[in-house]
């Protein structure tokens, strides 16, 4: 696969990601969900996932390549921020949201060297 159309995947299934973890932060915010939840901030999640996809669909494919490691690291923070904001700090049940990083770490393994991939 050339490096052109190797970047294009990149930065659609980056998008793909992005766009479908911002849906489903949306969701638990509307649905019935446990009261600790701390909707603001899972509002600025749900925002920060919906403008990367939107910044990855509309210019992604012309950002440098270094970018992904961008993209890659803004996953990782929006789910430490998404751990953060989904109401187990004040006593509210576990979720599961853990395992959101194995997305992260998935994009890493598939795209990026083993270094990288460890670093992230």
């Amino acid at each position: 696969m050339d490096d052109s159309l190797r970047h294009r995947q990149m930065v659609r299934v980056a998008a793909v990601l992005f766009g479908v973890a911002s849906a489903i932060t949306a969701i638990s915010i509307v649905a019935p969900h446990q009261p600790q939840l701390e909707t603001g901030g899972l509002v600025f999640v749900a925002a920060g996932g919906t403008l990367l996809t939107a910044i990855l669909l509309t210019v992604g494919e012309r950002l440098p390549s270094w970018t992904v490691h961008l993209w890659t690291a803004s996953g990782t923070a929006l789910v430490s921020f998404g751990l953060l904001f989904n109401g187990e700090r004040q006593g509210g049940a576990a979720g599961g949201d853990e395992m959101y990083y194995l997305w992260v770490t998935m994009y890493a393994a598939y795209y990026l060297s083993r270094w990288a991939t460890a670093a992230h």
